[in-house]
């Protein structure tokens, strides 16, 4: 399986998911630097072989977090930090009944480090909306919202989740405020962290539900319930 993608499309996708590249690539990448291969050697990928690597990768993060949630469950659902919104097509997809938000950053870094960087990013707005109504049908309930903007929905979620982004490439504090407006009680969080004791008391109920001990997203994945108002 893949998905539709064009050329400015598949430079994105590696650009937010170096683990696609092959051996040989992230040689170069390393040899020759990121802001070459930016500029450079991303113009030269296997379009399906990029499409393919990705599909797989959403597809497994897919079935993780339906394993933890009850998706089947969830009206209203935000991702934060999606990227080209592999995940997020494959469950308006499967879920048509949901109306699924996507909050992100709207300008490509020639050269990225994060480390809690908010300067830095890699990703296109346009290209998000291209690639999801490309692959799904089901767009009339999907809305990408531009984080530089300030442009922020207005609802309460009953699930929000942000893989590799939300306290992982930006720290939890620049979305803390807008999280305790789009939860209430039963809002179900699920985020990467590099701190998980940070969040034992910024949530009411915590749980590890993964190590990645992978060298590129050294992490613990959280799933959370409840924020703390009176410790936040």
């Amino acid at each position: 399986m893949k998905f539709k993608v064009n050329n400015s499309i598949v430079r994105l996708i590696t650009f937010q998911r170096i683990e696609i590249l092959t051996l040989f690539q992230s040689k170069i990448r390393k040899l020759f630097g990121r802001l070459l291969f930016t500029i450079l050697f991303s113009r030269f990928l296997n379009n399906n072989y990029v499409s393919e690597k990705y599909y797989e990768i959403c597809f497994e993060e897919y079935k993780f977090l339906n394993k933890f949630v009850k998706l089947n469950n969830c009206k209203d659902i935000l991702s934060i930090g999606g990227g080209i919104g592999g995940l997020e097509t494959l469950i308006m997809k499967n879920f048509q009944d949901c109306s699924l938000d996507l909050i992100e950053r709207n300008f490509v870094s020639k050269k990225i480090k994060y480390s809690w960087n908010e300067k830095e990013a890699y990703n296109s707005i346009d290209l998000t909306k291209k690639f999801f109504f490309d692959n799904c049908k089901n767009n009339n309930k999907f809305k990408v919202f531009d984080f530089d903007k300030q442009d922020f929905p207005k609802k309460k979620y009953d699930l929000i989740f942000s893989f590799f982004s939300l306290d992982y490439h930006y720290s939890f504090n620049i979305y803390k405020n807008f999280l305790i407006k789009w939860s209430n009680e039963k809002t179900i969080f699920i985020f990467d962290t590099v701190r998980p004791d940070f969040f034992k008391n910024v949530f009411k109920k915590i749980k590890i539900i993964n190590n990645n001990d992978n060298s590129i997203h050294r992490s613990k994945r959280l799933i959370c319930e409840e924020i703390n108002l009176e410790i936040l």
